[in-house]
């Protein structure tokens, strides 16, 4: 008999797969399928924080969703925030905490594009605003992290010191296209595929068991194989949402099933039995292997050009 509970930020799952932050979160009669389905847990959209009065009517109606959400499902739902600036921060979290949310993760979108904002200015103000807003609320935090850290390991440390009980790893940056025709910026959204998952895989079994946190993998788990990937290098949840937009919520019971058919193929009976398995891969191979795509030994031979 398989089991697949798992824990993140302290929290009991009855499944590693996650939802992360998707549209379809949107509807009560959404999150209902998806607990159907076989969500361990449910990422809501992203509320971006405002100052106007139009954003304080959506907060309002954001406020609501998560009653509604709470009150419909069983399993725990994780509010998610931006915001702008340090007040920002503290005051919606905290009237975000006064909910029945099981968690709240920060999504800190914040991209540096001044020349003068040197990397540990930038820093700090992540480990701030981990700090002040992990002082003043009574759920457990996580993190949304991108690849783009000098050091992320170092980041990842200190923010776990400054009170994150959960890192995610990783968000994508807002990235637009040009339309050479019209000579104008246009919105290029584009969903991931399991190509994506190769980043993630590599900073997980990286950092898994140095920094003392829950961990969750968000993009590129397009399959079952790819959740079992995730937890084999130390992820606590996988994460999904580009697989529901495209394939629809339902399409959930068909990764569960595809891990369930891998462990019982290799003779595993619980996420806590695969979960880091092979993290330790990741630090004990030589140099010469994270060079590999450089190493002329393993490229093959070209045509002559004559």
């Amino acid at each position: 008999m398989i089991t697949f509970e798992t824990s993140y930020l302290g929290l009991k799952l009855a499944s590693p797969f996650v939802v992360s932050s998707i549209p379809l979160s949107r509807h009560v009669s959404n999150l209902v399928a998806m607990q159907e389905a076989g969500a361990g847990a449910v990422v809501l959209p992203t509320y971006f924080a405002g100052t106007n009065a139009a954003a304080e009517q959506g907060f309002e109606q954001y406020l609501q969703h998560i009653n509604a959400a709470t009150a419909a499902v069983d399993i725990p739902i994780i509010a998610s925030l931006n915001a702008k600036s340090a007040e920002q921060w503290t005051t919606f979290a905290s009237r975000l905490a006064e909910t029945d949310i099981s968690a709240l993760e920060l999504n800190i979108y914040h991209l540096p594009t001044e020349p003068d904002a040197d990397a540990q200015t930038v820093e700090a103000a992540y480990v701030a605003t981990t700090r002040n807003v992990a002082s003043i609320v009574d759920v457990p935090i996580a993190i949304k992290l991108h690849p783009y850290f000098t050091a992320l390991g170092n980041i990842a440390a200190q923010l776990a010191d400054a009170g994150a009980r959960g890192l995610v790893l990783f968000n994508r940056f807002y990235e637009p296209n040009f339309n050479l025709a019209q000579r104008v910026v246009v919105p290029n959204l584009q969903l991931s595929d399991s190509m994506a998952l190769s980043l993630r895989l590599r900073w997980m079994g990286l950092l898994y068991g140095r920094v003392n946190v829950d961990w969750g993998i968000s993009g590129g788990i397009h399959s079952g194989s790819d959740a079992v990937k995730a937890l084999l290098a130390g992820a606590d949840v996988a994460m999904v949402a580009s697989i529901l937009l495209h394939k629809g919520i339902p399409y959930l019971s068909t990764l569960k099933q595809e891990m369930s058919h891998w462990m019982e193929t290799e003779g595993y009976f619980s996420v806590e039995e695969i979960q880091g398995r092979i993290a330790s891969l990741f630090r004990d191979v030589s140099s010469s292997l994270h060079r590999a795509n450089y190493d002329i030994e393993w490229l093959p031979e070209l045509p002559s050009a004559h």
